[in-house]
């Protein structure tokens, strides 16, 4: 139970998000950002985080924006922010 005496769901609510995805060039999904709809790229409303993939393009690994799943990230640097 949540502190709302509710049950934690298993399905999230994606109703009020937008979401982006950016591939590498092995065409694996590396980027997913969520923010709330209307939210510019170029604003930092993001949360997003990086997937990582071994030799064989496996899914290794999730990673978070300054570690942190916030939203206070930009879209348009993902690829310049730290993950962990």
């Amino acid at each position: 139970m949540n502190a709302a005496g509710m049950r934690p769901s298993a399905v999230e609510d994606t109703s009020h998000y937008t979401y982006k995805m950016a591939y590498d060039a092995s065409n694996n999904l590396e980027y997913i950002g969520k923010s709330a709809i209307g939210s510019l790229t170029n604003e930092s409303k993001w949360q997003i985080k990086k997937m990582t993939y071994d030799a064989s393009n496996n899914l290794t690994g999730i990673l978070w924006s300054g570690g942190l799943e916030t939203f206070n990230n930009i879209w348009d640097d993902r690829t310049t922010l730290s993950y962990s």
